[in-house]
């Protein structure tokens, strides 16, 4: 892999080899600044960085795409993929430059490629960086500020419990 920028978070889907990777974009261009990344990324790909920013046009000829396009400005840090009792395939994405968790809900094509969209999911956690899947589909988030780690069960329409 080339090309890609600031890849914090990496997390396999679960039952795949299939590594999804959080990436901060520029923040240097105003309101042009694309948004954050969470893709698949592969051996052998090149997604452009510094030409290709997310911008499209030439300079992004042949780049992969995103699983999603999460915030700009958000400052990407840890990710973290469940399945739902339901089948359900969703990525929790720390955005530490606003605060707060998002909820990618991952869909797979018939050709094998991924697609997503992202909502706000939890917010209230100063800094979250570090989200890991632990068991019994729940996650962890650790808040960079507080030093508090928070464990979270995503439930019925996006639900949360949970505490430090």
């Amino acid at each position: 892999m080339s090309g890609i920028r600031a890849a914090v978070g990496l997390a396999y889907i679960p039952g795949t080899n299939d590594l999804l990777a959080t990436m901060n974009q520029r923040d240097d261009l105003d309101e042009l600044t694309p948004g954050d990344y969470l893709a698949v990324v592969a051996s052998g790909q090149d997604w452009g960085f510094p030409e290709c920013f997310g911008q499209g046009g030439t300079a992004c000829e042949g780049v992969p795409e995103p699983v999603a396009e999460l915030d700009d400005h958000a400052a990407v840090s840890g990710v973290a993929v469940l399945h739902a009792a339901t089948g359900e395939l969703s990525a929790f994405v720390a955005e530490w430059g606003l605060a707060r968790v998002v909820r990618v809900n991952i869909t797979r094509g018939d050709d094998g490629s991924y697609g997503g969209t992202a909502e706000p999911f939890l917010s209230g956690i100063r800094a979250p960086v570090a989200v890991v899947a632990s068991d019994g589909g729940t996650f962890l988030v650790g808040d960079w500020m507080t030093g508090a780690v928070y464990r979270v069960t995503p439930g019925p329409g996006g639900a949360v419990s949970g505490g430090s």
